[in-house]
């Protein structure tokens, strides 16, 4: 519903953000990395925010950038990952280094951060593994990351393929062509691959 939340930084904790847009406050939940990289009280600030509705409420979390954001979503998609436990996780690593241990499979450097457990851990190396490896600046092949991938990866999602195997035909296409290409040939390559 919301991309992103803009205005007047009211209150600043390391935990959460008071915005006011137009006269109205909002709570909005934060990452560490967020609360640091934030202007100072009364100055205008820009968050990516992402809704979180329960039964007994409607929170939002917000990102100083998109790929943070990103990356936090992808937390929510691993099971028994909610959103407390992804802010954790992203107040303890940047999304560079979140990438870097799911690629290298260090389970050690997830259960160091409090409150997760060997299963949580495992569970986000083996569920993130493969969206999280053509995302990665580089592959084993060496190809640049591609601008049209999450596209690509969307479009095939939309036909009714399921996201591991779109991400997993797009990256065979990528380090078989090792360049960018655009986003209808990459599509139109990517379904030979799944047939």
């Amino acid at each position: 519903m919301f991309d992103y939340i803009a205005g007047k930084l009211v209150s600043k904790l390391p935990k959460y953000f008071v915005v006011d847009v137009g006269g109205i406050g909002f709570n909005i939940f934060i990452t560490l990395s967020t609360y640091s990289s934030s202007p100072q009280e009364g100055e205008f600030i820009k968050l990516f925010v992402y809704m979180h509705i329960r039964e007994d409420a409607v929170l939002l979390y917000g990102f100083k950038t998109q790929e943070e954001k990103q990356a936090f979503e992808m937390l929510l998609s691993v099971s028994g990952v909610g959103p407390k436990v992804a802010v954790n996780i992203l107040s303890e690593v940047s999304v560079e280094e979140l990438k870097s241990v799911i690629i290298s499979q260090d389970a050690g450097a997830i259960t160091s951060i409090p409150g997760i457990g060997k299963k949580i851990a495992q569970r986000i190396l083996l569920e993130l593994k493969e969206k999280i490896m053509p995302l990665s600046e580089k592959s084993e092949s060496g190809f640049a990351k591609n601008q049209n991938l999450e596209d690509a990866v969307s479009a095939l999602i939309s036909l009714g393929y399921t996201q591991p195997a779109s991400y997993k035909s797009i990256r065979s296409v990528l380090e078989k062509e090792k360049k960018e290409l655009p986003i209808q040939i990459l599509i139109k390559k990517a379904l030979k691959e799944l047939k």
